[in-house]
């Protein structure tokens, strides 16, 4: 059997790599957040829509906690796809709201797309290693 696409070797500079932790389940402790940023992985976190009538206390208590290390750079998956009911998104929207309240480099805009109600984070991010950032 012949191989219709053969591998080619691509050489690539990548500058840095982006990883998602998408609900509390699959957040990484600090450790692993100083491993993955020392070689350039830089992380988000999320807090899915399809499990936030699930979310403790607990479990935003960590989100905001994290939101507030250096290593972690923005906030994803915010679920977008419209893979879930408008109710859970506003039940997402609510948790988000909730918790900006002890965030202090964050912002969260509010805003629709296609009928549905999404989030968008942004956040205070200085990387040490860049001059253009300190700007």
């Amino acid at each position: 059997m012949t191989c219709m696409s053969p591998l080619v070797d691509i050489e690539i500079n990548l500058r840095a790599v982006v990883t998602n932790f998408c609900d509390p389940s699959s957040y990484p402790d600090n450790s692993l957040l100083e491993a993955l940023y020392g070689v350039r992985c830089f992380s988000t976190i999320g807090l899915h829509p399809k499990e936030a009538s699930k979310y403790t206390d607990s479990d935003i208590k960590k989100f905001c906690m994290l939101l507030e290390r250096p290593e972690v750079v923005g906030f994803g998956e915010v679920g977008l796809d419209h893979s879930v009911p408008y109710a859970d998104l506003l039940g997402q929207a609510l948790l988000l709201k909730e918790s900006s309240v002890s965030l202090n480099n964050t912002m969260f805009w509010y805003y629709t797309v296609g009928g549905q109600m999404g989030t968008y984070m942004e956040k205070r991010y200085t990387c040490p290693s860049c001059p253009s950032c300190s700007e």
